[in-house]
């Protein structure tokens, strides 16, 4: 037992009482949003279902589940889902055109190996682009230039 003499440890055991009672409310939320979170996960992979599907008549059934159930999907993802139907002739080309590639993970995967860090974040942006081609025509040119 604590004296009631010894102010300090008294003070200590009372923020670790006051620490303990703030931790078992942090694992009740959290234990609440892990529903929430696998609730978002089940419909995450629904739409992701919609895009590895082989077939365009496939994709589309899958999209008239989710629209008609949209009113029991959480509203992060439901207010998405028009986006997807607004767009999804052209997120679908690859399943028409074999040429076309489901991700862009080889050009991704060319920047990151290929280029540094800063370089890549140039790219990020269409202005970066631009600028970075047009600095690098500016120097070619001086270089024609001063090769005459």
């Amino acid at each position: 037992r604590i004296k009631k003499t010894d102010k300090k440890r008294i003070k200590i055991n009372k923020q670790i009482k006051s620490l303990k009672i703030q931790l078992n409310i942090l694992k009740f939320k959290i234990r609440e949003n892990k529903h929430k979170i696998k609730k978002l996960e089940k419909y995450m992979d629904k739409i992701s279902l919609i895009f590895k599907s082989k077939k365009i008549k496939t994709a589309t059934k899958r999209i008239n589940k989710l629209k008609e159930e949209i009113d029991q999907i959480p509203e992060i993802i439901a207010k998405k889902i028009p986006k997807i139907t607004k767009n999804i002739e052209n997120y679908l080309n690859h399943m028409k055109n074999k040429n076309i590639p489901k991700t862009n993970n080889t050009i991704e995967l060319l920047f990151r190996t290929t280029l540094p860090r800063s370089r890549k974040n140039i790219f990020r942006t269409v202005n970066g682009v631009k600028n970075e081609f047009q600095t690098k025509e500016i120097i070619r040119n001086y270089k024609t230039i001063k090769q005459i």
